[in-house]
């Protein structure tokens, strides 16, 4: 449970930078794998159930900021394929001597497609500085805190058994292969 909780300090700690877009993601996972391990025990335990809870909270922020960066670098793509799909239909007109004629074909739209990766830039700017933040200003440090807690709660595993492996059996004149049971004589 402490390397999970250090897990999720280190990455969190590292999604105070906007530069880093897979800090986000791997905090996200931090944050699941976290949760995971609580949650089994929420059912019993009010503590572990309010822990998951808050754990929630933090992985809706993280994942809502991970889908928007997904959803800006798609659209970024989208906009790249128009933009190179109309050259590429500029280019044949050209070719045929159809340059100035009349377009044949739906028109791409990557004005559109961009003016909607920028509003998704812009709302994970606003989930980032805002809502991942307000965490940084507090709970986030608050809910480690209180996992240390409660783990330090927990009784102590005892070691796992140690597995006995059996014997390797010797090998016997039937169990050897038949080539070795059998020497061509000379």
């Amino acid at each position: 449970m402490l390397e999970e909780q250090a897990t999720l300090e280190q990455e969190a700690t590292a999604t105070q930078s906007a530069d880093d877009d897979g800090a986000v993601h791997r905090a996200r996972i931090a944050v699941k794998r976290l949760r995971y391990l609580l949650e089994p025990l929420s059912e019993s335990d009010a503590s572990a159930r309010a822990l998951v809870g808050r754990l929630k909270q933090l992985q809706d922020v993280l994942g809502e900021a991970h889908d928007l960066q997904v959803l800006v670098d798609t659209l970024g793509e989208a906009a790249a394929e128009a933009a190179a799909e109309r050259a590429r239909r500029q280019h044949r007109r050209m070719v045929k001597g159809e340059a100035g004629g009349r377009r044949s074909g739906p028109r791409p739209a990557p004005a559109g497609v961009l003016a909607l990766a920028e509003r998704a830039a812009r709302r994970r700017r606003e989930v980032l500085e805002h809502d991942l933040a307000a965490w940084h200003a507090g709970p986030l440090a608050q809910l480690l805190h209180d996992i240390g807690e409660w783990a330090a709660l927990l009784p102590p595993l005892a070691p796992a058994p140690r597995k006995r492996t059996p014997p390797t059996p010797r090998p016997t004149a039937r169990s050897a292969p038949a080539a070795a049971r059998h020497t061509p004589r000379e």
